[in-house]
């Protein structure tokens, strides 16, 4: 072992706030006796926590190393292991091959407006980009398994309204009136094939085999399921003679969604 160049991992903290790092040191010539007296990381985020609450009391280095590269992949595997980057109690932003989302005020970008300029070499440098089919796996393989976002009853509600305003003003499908061409359908029968079992394959729920079947509903569950129907039903009146209606007749017995009464 060099004792002139020493790669190590350290850890630092400030107890009292519960805010820690996990750093590597790998320099040339560096060694673990420098860690707070010549070496202070290299995070801006550990160097401004420190300018406003002082010195860490947590100041430890965790293990020496014979070799850059291996220090550097220990500090990775223990940073992963430690999850730091989704824990607010690390101040660590980064590991290697992966950077930590920075939302708001933490985003260096944050409150930046771009200028044209910037905005047209951006443009340039993305135009004609593709991504190779071994990206696009693997970004498939990372989103796999992941729950799917969903919309509170606030959101909901706005968006209902929102659309509800669009058809009042004659908005209407962009795609109405055209048609896919044979290639076209070609292609989403081709991706579409295998994604679903044939019908006569798919489990038969009916009768029987349905999960609810002889099962009694109690008046517990049957108000609980009126509760929930009413609140999600959505009341819409025709724009012409106001008659007042839920959303879902209108476009089941009217088919028009554009909020005008057969009769108007």
């Amino acid at each position: 072992m060099d004792i002139y160049n020493q790669p190590y991992t350290y850890v630092i903290g400030w107890t009292h706030l519960n805010k820690y790092y996990y750093g590597v040191r790998y320099a040339k010539k560096c060694n673990p006796l420098d860690l707070w007296v010549s070496y202070f990381t290299s995070s801006n985020f550990v160097k401004r926590l420190r300018e406003k609450e002082g010195e860490p009391d947590i100041k430890q280095v965790r293990k020496i190393f014979n070799d850059t590269k291996t220090a550097i992949l220990y500090e990775a595997k223990v940073l992963r292991r430690l999850d730091v980057l989704k824990k607010d109690k690390w101040l660590n932003m980064a590991i290697v091959g992966s950077i930590a989302p920075m939302p708001g005020k933490l985003n260096p970008s944050y409150g930046r407006i771009k200028s044209d300029e910037e905005k047209r070499k951006i443009s340039e440098a993305n135009l004609g980009r593709k991504m190779s089919d071994s990206t696009k796996k693997k970004i498939s393989l990372a989103k796999k398994g992941r729950p799917g976002h969903k919309h509170n009853l606030l959101t909901k509600e706005k968006i209902s309204k929102k659309m509800l305003a669009l058809f009042a003003n004659g908005f209407t499908n962009p795609f109405q009136g055209r048609q896919h061409t044979e290639e076209t359908k070609a292609l989403l029968k081709e991706k579409a094939t295998g994604l679903k079992r044939p019908y006569k394959e798919r489990v038969n729920n009916k009768g029987k085999n349905h999960h609810f079947y002889g099962k009694p509903v109690d008046e517990q569950r049957k108000a609980k399921i009126k509760t929930s129907a009413l609140a999600n039903k959505v009341m819409v009146s025709c724009i012409i003679c106001k008659t007042e209606s839920s959303y879902q007749n209108f476009i089941r017995w009217h088919k028009n969604r554009h909020l005008e009464c057969v009769d108007c």
